[in-house]
């Protein structure tokens, strides 16, 4: 069994939202419990600290053992909605990830830029004919 004595974690001053207060020590406490249960490979337990952290609002970093506190989303209205598809059983919504949120935002401008073609197509098609009967001689 692996013991944590010393607290190795330190604040992030520079990515900390200073108008949110927050117990350092008790901070400190918890990624110390959550570090030591990660290196006794509890992992239930080190889930468990991490969703006490995240419920206050703390982000952390395991490679700089650097922490900080944010003021989460300030005004609702600026988050941006998250957008969902069907799962594939069709049964119930998921969020999309990035590279399908690309792939929609792909189609949607091709899909723009082939109606504007069609649109000159027509557009082209209509003037060819007005030209021809203009020239059309009535005997």
């Amino acid at each position: 069994m692996v013991v944590v004595t010393s607290t190795t974690w330190s604040k992030d001053e520079k990515k900390n939202d200073p108008a949110v207060s927050v117990d350092e020590v008790a901070i400190s406490q918890l990624l110390d419990k959550r570090t030591a249960a990660k290196l006794n490979k509890k992992y239930d337990e080190a889930d468990a600290f991490a969703k006490e952290l995240q419920g206050m609002n703390v982000r952390y970093s395991d490679d700089t053992k650097m922490w900080y506190a944010t003021g989460g989303t300030k005004n609702p209205a600026q988050t941006s909605p998250v957008k969902v598809v069907a799962t594939k059983n069709g049964k119930g919504l998921r969020p999309m990830n990035a590279y399908e949120l690309k792939m929609k935002e792909r189609q949607r401008r091709q899909s723009k830029k082939n109606a504007k073609k069609q649109k000159m197509i027509k557009a082209s098609k209509i003037s060819k004919i007005t030209k021809f009967d203009d020239f059309k001689s009535d005997p």
